[in-house]
């Protein structure tokens, strides 16, 4: 990860500055460091809890670290080193949990929630193919067209009251081929809301093994989690080129097509409501935004000179 700020408390006044060498935790009314530690794996986006009393980070013997500010010891959540990150790794849920999402390209995916208080692992999902969140949890950059795929984006779930996710697993075994399990996350817990209508059949295993890796917006989720949009590599120019498809998860509809073998990486927002979609196309090297109506399939234009879309929340 990038020196800088990594992480703010939405309340406290805390801060996080990380860099290669070095962690800090700042607050604006103490000139002060709250903490400080050496040598973190910076590949790790360190996440303050809502309050601002205690910070998560990975150390630099890759262990999952539980750190109060109040001064008291840590609490290590997971001993081993917990492998290559995925994007948008670590963040406190609704409820004050601590959610790992595993979303390496490199393996087998995996979920695991920590209850903070004494350390307890209170669910851990394996052999997941397929992770994805509602656009609600989910902080990206203003440009993200201007920043690597890896960095464009986190899961940030500490600001939300809900936030819904999709989980695929690695083997579908269900006889019917409906795979697409829906969860939410509130102030409850992690609340199992059962399987989706969609059938994860052989064609859609082949159509969904084209997302593109290591890309929080390979595929994010409507907020109220039935339509999702899938960024996938082309066909074409499987390495320079990529399509966005929008996806109805409670039906069995083919699959829409927003934008099909763009060079590059084309970027597109969800409307804070989920019911448009705002995404940019070139044609003949002139920029738009176009936008597409979830419910109606309609769209309609910017007009040219216009890029980067997002939506004001």
């Amino acid at each position: 990860m990038p020196s800088g700020v990594a992480d703010f408390a939405a309340k406290g006044g805390r801060m996080v500055i990380l860099n290669s060498n070095d962690l800090y935790v700042l607050s604006k009314d103490d000139p002060d460091t709250d903490f400080y530690t050496f040598f973190p794996d910076s590949r790790y986006r360190p996440v303050l809890s809502p309050d601002g009393s205690a910070l998560a980070y990975v150390d630099r013997g890759g262990r999952l670290t539980y750190q109060p500010l109040d001064g008291s010891a840590p609490r290590v959540l997971i001993s081993q080193p917990i492998g290559r990150p995925g994007p948008g790794m670590l963040t406190f849920l609704p409820d004050g949990h601590l959610l790992l999402f595993d979303a390496s390209s490199t393996a087998d995916r995996y979920i695991r929630v920590f209850d903070v208080t004494d350390g307890q692992t209170t669910l851990w999902l394996t052999g997941i193919n397929h992770v994805f969140v509602s656009v609600d949890a989910v902080e990206t950059k203003v440009a993200p067209t201007q920043v690597t795929p890896y960095g464009v984006g986190r899961v940030d779930a500490s600001k939300v009251e809900k936030f819904n996710f999709v989980l695929v697993p690695t083997t579908c075994l269900t006889e019917e081929k409906t795979c697409f399990y829906s969860y939410t996350a509130d102030s409850g817990g992690i609340q199992d809301n059962g399987l989706l209508p969609r059938v994860y059949d052989t064609d859609s295993q082949i159509f969904f093994s084209r997302r593109v890796n290591d890309d929080l917006t390979a595929g994010l989720l409507t907020p109220d989690g039935t339509h999702l949009v899938l960024r996938l590599r082309s066909i074409v120019s499987p390495d320079s080129a990529q399509s966005l498809y929008v996806i109805n998860l409670a039906s069995n509809e083919p699959p829409v097509p927003l934008i099909e073998n763009a060079f590059g990486r084309p970027d597109y927002s969800i409307a804070p409501d989920g019911s448009v979609i705002a995404y940019e196309e070139t044609i003949n090297g002139v920029a738009f935004v176009r936008l597409f109506n979830v419910a109606t399939g309609e769209r309609t234009d910017l007009g040219p000179g216009t890029f980067d879309p997002q939506w004001w929340r």
